[in-house]
């Protein structure tokens, strides 16, 4: 839990001429776990397909790609998808063939979209290390959208 740093004299610091330096590490600490991250699509690829918004959806967390893997992966949470990289609307969400599987580290597992959300993050998922049968998902989006 956080608490709004004082200085002895019980003065809030940002009322004060100077914070302490122990005040100004906390407010950069509580600043970074509320900052919203990497840009929305930078952390989100679809791989293996046909163009960039045709693929096998990975996310990028901690440094690395990981697989995104779901039993009951859909419309939903390929729109949102979709979305997040600015490649229309979601024509098509699949399972992805065993041949053409990641190998690498689960970065999701067990998403469940409603639909709206702006960020694959912010759907609800299951821990990496969930133990249902789940497979690589991916996602056929219209295609490129431009930002005018």
């Amino acid at each position: 839990m956080f608490h709004m740093a004082t200085q002895k004299s019980g003065i809030p610091w940002h009322h004060q001429a100077e914070p302490l330096p122990g005040e100004i590490l906390q407010c950069a600490f509580v600043a970074f776990l509320l900052s919203p991250g990497p840009p929305h699509n930078a952390s989100l690829r679809l791989v293996g397909g046909g163009s960039r918004c045709d693929g096998r959806v990975e996310i990028f967390q901690r440094g690395t790609w990981g697989r995104v893997l779901d039993d009951q992966w859909d419309m939903e949470d390929a729109s949102v998808v979709c979305r997040q990289l600015r490649c229309g609307e979601a024509e098509a969400a699949y399972t992805v063939p065993r041949a053409e599987r990641g190998t690498g580290p689960v970065g999701l597992r067990g998403v469940q979209c409603a639909g709206h959300e702006a960020n694959l993050s912010l759907c609800n998922t299951s821990l990496p290390e969930a133990t249902a049968i789940m497979e690589d998902v991916g996602a056929v989006c219209q295609g490129e959208q431009r930002v005018h």
